[in-house]
């Protein structure tokens, strides 16, 4: 069925006419904000290229000379304090163990790999109490991140041969 009595049509309220205006006003202030800044960083960039510009002709070619040479040994003065300061020195490891050994205990080798800080100790001692007792020190010590004992057996005089791998902290060996 056809409705001829035509309806009448919603009126907007004031909130949504204030809301359409305030966003189309945002709009266009962020479009001129976006241009503004857009025209200041182009004239900033063209001052810096100018001052530049005028830093490159200051000086003679000497200067200059001499300032790519500054630069240049400056550069491996910083090259050489980088290696200076992560040289690691494997004897410092020795001194710390050293100090950890047993008295019983005596190192028959030393195999160390500095770049993946590893240590393989062969020895032997008397007995098992002091190689136990060698163990619980080197567990203890804060330069030794890891222990394995991989090799372990007995002669017929009684002496206990042993292998220890270790792994060892990379600040021990600076």
């Amino acid at each position: 069925m056809f409705n001829i009595i035509p309806k009448s049509i919603p009126k907007k309220s004031k909130l949504q006419t204030i809301l359409f205006y305030a966003s189309i006003i945002v709009l266009v202030i962020i479009i001129f904000s976006y241009i503004i800044i857009g025209h200041f960083q182009n004239k900033a960039l063209q001052t810096v290229q100018s001052l530049d510009a005028k830093l490159a002709n200051i000086g003679t070619s000497e200067q200059k000379i001499l300032e790519k040479d500054v630069l240049y040994y400056r550069d491996k003065i910083q090259s050489f304090a980088y290696l200076f300061d992560n040289h690691q020195h494997p004897l410092n490891f020795l001194k710390i163990l050293e100090d950890i050994r047993q008295e019983d205990v005596i190192f028959t080798k030393f195999s160390m790999n500095v770049l993946e800080h590893n240590v393989v100790l062969n020895g032997q001692t008397n007995g098992f109490k002091v190689l136990g007792e060698q163990l619980n020190i080197f567990k203890q010590n804060k330069a030794i991140k890891n222990i394995e004992l991989s090799q372990m057996s007995m002669s017929n005089l009684g002496i206990v041969n042993f292998v220890f791998d270790l792994e060892i902290e990379p600040d021990a060996l600076k």
